[in-house]
């Protein structure tokens, strides 16, 4: 049984990290992405995740003994190093959640190939090791690809099985 815990807050799609619209993904309001504007709701729910919601799962899990295994985007982990230094330190597995929380289907595979190797490298640097299992969550027809020539162990990308397979 794997319980995944996803951490994306803080790397989700905004107009503040750059992008040309807001998040309209994964959020407890169904707002549309917003072109050149910021959602203020949709980011508060995502800066609730971040900086309140996590410590109280945490605290739950702490508390039951259970290990999770921590999908942490890297650029969200890089702007609250402390829940993955609090996750790892635990026992608790980091799996690299790519570099940014956005749709990889239409990002240049360069692009990706360098999110790849950003969230591999942040990863070691905050918890002091190499992740072994990787999930996008909005995966590229090349993603599948990428992770295996950086030699991952595992690629929970794949949905369509419940025991490890080779594709």
């Amino acid at each position: 049984l794997t319980i995944a815990v996803n951490y994306e807050a803080g790397a989700e799609m905004s107009v503040l990290h750059g992008d040309a619209a807001s998040e309209a993904a994964l959020s407890d309001t169904p707002f549309p992405s917003y072109e050149g504007e910021r959602s203020i709701l949709v980011e508060s729910s995502y800066e609730f995740g971040s900086r309140r919601g996590i410590w109280r799962l945490f605290r739950i899990i702490q508390e039951r003994e259970i290990k999770v295994n921590l999908f942490g985007v890297v650029m969200a982990l890089e702007r609250n190093p402390e829940v993955a230094r609090a996750f790892a330190d635990a026992g608790h597995e980091i799996v690299a959640h790519g570099y940014r929380w956005i749709d990889y289907r239409t990002v240049p595979e360069q692009l990706e190939r360098e999110h790849m190797a950003r969230a591999i490298e942040g990863i070691e640097r905050l918890v002091g090791r190499r992740p072994m299992g990787w999930m996008t969550g909005r995966p590229s027809v090349n993603t599948r690809r990428l992770v295996v020539e950086q030699g991952f162990l595992y690629d929970r990308d794949a949905l369509d099985d419940e025991l490890p397979h080779w594709v």
